[in-house]
């Protein structure tokens, strides 16, 4: 969704909550992700163990930026927002020393332990803060691409992909897709339309969905008692 429209999307909280929802995003305390979501208020999910966060069951908004940057200078600056994003999902991790020894994720646990220490002297308000200014100074008006990125990935798009629309059913909805899916479900995916050799299929989700409640919201420090 291009920045300006996320961030109208944001401004609707008020209605989202009259209708059930809400828009999660850096504004709700420990959230870890650098995009938002719209997430079902009536409904519980809690997807990393190491973040006290109920998502409730979501969509994703990934905001996009126009830029006029090539990859490589975008990537530059990616990387120093990447490494903030590290740092203040390590600030706010519920990882402890003994979580070192648990687990198949233990040599991941190690990386987070180890930056918890530096930042033991930083504020996760002041970390969050300096993400925020590099989000806020990067969409151009005038660029002619836009990117996405999180702190796992970067990626640019052609500006067109975003500005024209087909309609597309989806249950009993027609939705406004891009013209262009096939280019950009191809540019993330590859050979989408084609399922992976059955040996290579999977029920390990890199999420590691720890609880879910599809009837109502359950307070986190229930689950975690229970």
């Amino acid at each position: 969704m291009p920045r300006e429209d996320y961030n109208k999307l944001k401004s609707l909280q008020p209605e989202l909550l009259n209708d059930g929802y809400r828009f999660i995003d850096w504004d709700v305390d420990n959230y870890p992700l650098g995009f938002g979501k719209i997430s079902d208020n009536n409904t519980t999910l809690w997807s990393e163990k190491r973040f006290k966060v109920n998502y409730g069951v979501y969509i994703d908004i990934f905001p996009l930026d126009l830029t006029d940057s090539g990859m490589m200078s975008f990537g530059i600056k990616w990387m120093k927002y990447r490494k903030l994003l590290f740092n203040y999902r390590a600030k706010i991790s519920k990882i402890t020393i003994s979580d070192l020894f648990k687990g198949p994720k233990k040599n991941n646990n190690w990386r987070v332990v180890a930056a918890k220490i530096p930042l033991m002297f930083l504020k996760k308000k002041d970390i969050l803060k300096q993400i925020k200014e590099m989000e806020s100074i990067w969409n151009k008006a005038e660029g002619d691409r836009y990117v996405s990125y999180t702190e796992v990935g970067m990626y640019m798009f052609p500006r067109k992909w975003f500005e024209e629309y087909t309609l597309m059913p989806f249950e009993d909805i027609n939705v406004r897709v891009s013209k262009y899916y096939h280019d950009y479900l191809t540019y993330m995916y590859g050979d989408y339309m084609t399922p992976p050799p059955i040996e290579q299929r999977t029920v390990e989700s890199a999420h590691g969905k720890y609880y879910v409640n599809l009837d109502k919201n359950i307070p986190l420090n229930k689950i975690i008692r229970s």
